[in-house]
């Protein structure tokens, strides 16, 4: 469990092709709880329904006091845009202050414009869900 710094979870970004059952028991061998998505190519940003599924999955996680490792295949900045949105849910952050968060540890980070507009449509939902909770 320490390769993974003591996370009890994995979220996993993938391309169909790739070997599913081989992961998967790397993941869950230790006891870990795993959740894949795939997106049609490693540049491909996750839509809204795995965001928000992987951001449940995560609270979960922490809510039974454990951490969640978050992956992408390629490091194609899927795992980014994931985190940049869990900052934005979790911790009030802009597009803006997520990005700068994530380059603090990845100073090479750098979004796609697809990418960009997941987080701007993530915002969008975010802002909709917000006012819905103040009526």
């Amino acid at each position: 469990n320490a390769e993974y710094g003591g996370c009890s979870s994995v979220v996993s970004f993938n391309i169909p092709c790739q070997h599913t059952c081989y992961r998967e028991h790397r993941w869950t061998r230790d006891g870990r709880r795993h959740l894949e998505y795939h997106t049609p190519s490693p540049k491909t940003p996750p839509n809204m329904e795995q965001i928000f599924g992987a951001l449940e999955f995560i609270e979960e996680t922490a809510d039974g006091g454990g951490k969640t490792f978050i992956r992408s295949y390629s490091r194609a900045c899927r795992s980014a845009v994931l985190m940049a949105c869990y900052l934005m849910s979790n911790h009030n952050l802009s597009i803006q202050q997520a990005y700068r968060t994530l380059s603090e540890v990845q100073p090479a980070l750098t979004f796609s414009d697809s990418q960009m507009k997941c987080l701007k449509d993530f915002n969008r939902c975010l802002l909709r869900s917000n006012s819905s909770d103040e009526d």
